[in-house]
């Protein structure tokens, strides 16, 4: 394909490269509704598939490094504040992009 549709329909989204994947998470999709869903696309093989971030929001940051992709920080649905969230993907295995937990040491 040289075009290819997100699995909704929404701005204010983050995109982000890892390994052979492109990533897009989060955005709006009304006025004041946010987004969970995560569209991965590898665009050697044409493969898409989905995930979900933990929290959905809009305006987030995304970066990648090697495998990975991170998304951090949005603002919430409705206008109730900003996320502190930040969710990762491991992009190595396979055709979509898995989940990990991020663990954080005590101050």
């Amino acid at each position: 394909w040289s075009t290819a549709n997100l699995s909704q329909p929404r701005c204010c989204l983050a995109a982000a490269s890892a390994g052979n994947k492109v990533v897009f998470g989060g955005g709006r999709y009304t006025d004041t509704d946010s987004s969970n869903v995560v569209d991965i696309f590898d665009p050697l093989t044409r493969d898409q598939s989905t995930s979900v971030l933990s929290v959905p929001r809009f305006y987030l940051a995304a970066a990648g490094t090697g495998n990975n992709v991170l998304f951090g920080g949005g603002e919430l649905s409705g206008g109730v504040g900003n996320s502190n969230a930040v969710d990762a993907f491991d992009c190595s295995n396979g055709i979509s992009c898995v989940q990990v937990v991020l663990t954080t040491s005590p101050a």
